[in-house]
């Protein structure tokens, strides 16, 4: 076994850039000496700093917080640090049983809405049917779009205003809001809000509510050009029941583009409340 390595034996034995080992010498976690030619060479007590220094960056210390501990090791410092690891394992436990959470939900609405339309025989589209939702939690923002672009704009907006507290892969649905009142006079794809509805336990911020109560509602596979075809059913069988709606329109993206880029894979719902 030899005594010291070059800085490219160490960049290869343990996959560090070379820049790296600069940064772990310049913060005084590690000493190579210095050969008559200006060369870095590192001796075991080096390898061994390594092997710890890579162990606290797994568990997310910073150099910092490295370079104090490793030029005062002692027992009482050693306690510390393993005190303090242990609650990063338990932050880090708790982080990821709450991303297991959410895509198991994820899992389950793809496999509900996406399996069950895509069954041998089954129909494009289930309704219109009468349907029993709860008071639903939201982020909302009211505000006119007439394309694609404008409607994928205000919803960027509304989730990256509170991203910090919601998973990008999370169950969370989007959707847009119409007012009958244009569906009737038939002017087509102009929204005057969208939404994101919320876990009760994404965020303790001021959030809005979808009403509890019966909606009647639409499910369709495919792409968005049916939109005036399932709105015109949608409109025709309240006409035909006598059933009196309210003034929004909910077009909720059971499954787009964040879970397929393929439209013909999408599964839309419209929903509006029955007064």
């Amino acid at each position: 076994m030899k005594d010291y390595y070059t800085i490219g034996e160490i960049s290869r034995l343990y996959g560090i850039g070379a820049d790296s080992l600069r940064y772990y010498e310049k913060m005084g976690a590690i000493r190579p000496k210095r050969g008559e030619n200006g060369y870095r060479y590192y001796s075991m007590k080096d390898i061994y700093r390594l092997n710890i220094i890579r162990d606290l960056l797994y568990l997310g210390f910073s150099m910092e917080q490295i370079s104090v501990y490793l030029n005062r090791q002692d027992l009482s410092s050693s306690l510390a640090l393993f005190e303090q690891a242990v609650l990063e394992i338990q932050r880090k436990k708790a982080e990821l049983e709450e991303m297991e959470k959410v895509i198991k939900k994820r899992l389950e609405r793809i496999r509900g809405f996406g399996g069950r339309l895509w069954q041998d025989g089954a129909q494009a589209c289930e309704g219109p049917r009468i349907v029993e939702y709860p008071q639903r939690d939201c982020l909302r923002l009211d505000r006119k779009a007439r394309k694609d672009e404008e409607l994928d704009f205000l919803l960027t907006s509304l989730y990256r205003s509170w991203q910090e507290g919601i998973l990008d892969f999370g169950d969370h649905i989007r959707g847009g809001i119409m007012h009958m009142e244009d569906i009737e006079k038939e002017i087509w794809g102009l929204y005057h809000g969208v939404f994101l509805l919320l876990e009760k336990e994404d965020h303790p911020g001021e959030k809005e509510t979808l009403p509890a109560g019966r909606y009647l509602s639409l499910v369709y596979r495919g792409g968005y050009e049916q939109l005036p075809l399932r709105l015109k059913e949608l409109t025709a069988f309240a006409r035909e029941k006598g059933l009196a709606t309210g003034r929004e329109v909910l077009e909720l993206y059971r499954i787009d583009n964040h879970d397929t880029s393929q439209p013909r894979e999408f599964v839309t719902e419209l929903a509006v409340l029955l007064c």
